[in-house]
């Protein structure tokens, strides 16, 4: 559920938004993965990615995943874009790089808790916004209702 609160707190991504990003990103891994001749070198791109995939600045710090939902990984305290921040974006990504057990620990938590946070988010005070939805500019009234 998308939960609406103060201006400090944007839109909170649902969950539906998340898990599609992520396969996603997934997906994408995959795909292109299987296009390198080297597994090595496949699966060491593919844990690159998925492990910097929120601080890539080339990406304006959103995995291609949030881009196509219109999410961002920020920083609870302030609710900085992770644009650049290595070291957050590897460690609440971290546990997604342990096969098999990882993504089900990660997604058993996501699902239960009640802000629909997983283990990353959590250990390391990360949350996951929808992105403000920005149209044309308008100006506004010299004079306003209030005023008359």
């Amino acid at each position: 559920m998308e939960n609406r609160t103060s201006a400090e707190n944007p839109l909170v991504a649902s969950r539906a938004k998340r898990i599609i990003a992520y396969l996603v990103d997934a997906i994408l891994v995959s795909i292109v993965g299987g296009f390198f001749l080297h597994p090595g070198l496949a699966a060491a791109l593919s844990a690159a990615y998925m492990l910097t995939r929120d601080a890539l600045p080339f990406l304006d710090g959103q995995s291609i995943g949030k881009k196509m939902v219109n999410i961002r990984a920020v920083k609870e305290e302030g609710m900085l874009p992770l644009t650049g921040d290595w070291e957050t974006s590897i460690k609440r990504n971290i546990l997604l790089a342990i096969p098999v057990v990882g993504p089900l620990a990660e997604l058993i938590v996501f699902l239960a808790s009640e802000d629909g946070k997983r283990l990353g988010d959590q250990w390391f005070h990360t949350t996951v916004i929808l992105e403000e939805v920005v149209g044309p500019k308008t100006e506004e009234p010299v004079i306003s209702e209030t005023d008359l």
